[in-house]
């Protein structure tokens, strides 16, 4: 176990060194402020370049549409820029042979694979956490004193969602080591991902469906858990992602 907890270590700190840390953060605090920004001003702006002959409605703004606003933008934004960021973390060291070392004295290829696993979700939970901070705050400043039913749970589901697609990450990191055809693999995986959920017999068993877990709870369109099985099997394909990458880094010469 010390040579896992000295490789993760390592890579918390290299993570800071290439900036990788800094500018996920950054981008996730800023999703953070303009989500409850955007919900205050939009309607106002609208107003302001629609023509004055059209009648156009749109509803008072409260603190629940920053919300809204916050995962739509984490989904839409950071969640992208996220894979942007770690779209390499893997396959940057099996092409440059830069493993060989750590590898020769005694670090496990296993071991290699779980850190950057441990790392990403560690990076991808403070992320979820300041941009939640940031985003209350400001909320509090615009909308006043409020209690965020439901958020908990559903930033629960977006964290279980966002380990999942790490896994995915992890493995094609092992699998293909160009940069640009991993993230085109990863984009196909979560297409494919986005069609199947158009089958709606297969809603509630598709990871796609935990994007859109606040909004059903806010509007009263669900309870928590009926999700159980969902945050379940999506839990279970983040392991099994991880397991298939353990699998092809032991077949693969380094």
């Amino acid at each position: 176990m010390k040579p896992l907890t000295a490789y993760i270590k390592k890579e918390l700190i290299e993570s800071i060194y290439n900036f990788r840390l800094i500018i996920t953060l950054s981008i996730f605090f800023l999703v953070g402020v303009i989500s409850p920004l955007g919900a205050r001003f939009l309607p106002e702006i609208l107003n302001q370049f629609l023509d004055a002959g059209i009648e156009f409605y749109l509803p008072e703004p409260t603190y629940l549409d920053a919300y809204h606003q916050l995962f739509e933008n984490i989904t839409q934004l950071a969640m992208i820029a996220f894979v942007l960021v770690f779209g390499n973390t893997l396959s940057g060291e099996l092409s440059k042979n830069s493993l060989q070392i750590l590898l020769s004295k005694g670090l496990s290829r296993w071991a290699v694979v779980l850190s950057k696993y441990v790392v990403m979700v560690v990076i991808w939970t403070l992320s979820l956490a300041l941009s939640t901070i940031s985003c209350y705050l400001y909320t509090y400043y615009f909308f006043g004193s409020h209690r965020p039913e439901n958020l908990f749970e559903g930033m629960l589901a977006l964290w279980v969602f966002g380990a999942f697609i790490i896994g995915i990450l992890i493995w094609i990191n092992v699998l293909i080591k160009s940069y640009s055809i991993c993230l085109l693999l990863f984009a196909i995986c979560i297409g494919v991902l986005y069609l199947l959920n158009l089958l709606e017999l297969l809603t509630i068993y598709n990871p796609v469906t935990l994007l859109g877990v606040f909004r059903n709870l806010s509007l009263q369109e669900a309870i928590f858990s009926d999700y159980t099985i969902l945050l379940s099997i999506t839990s279970g394909f983040s392991m099994l992602f991880l397991l298939l990458a353990t699998y092809l880094i032991y077949r693969k010469s380094i």
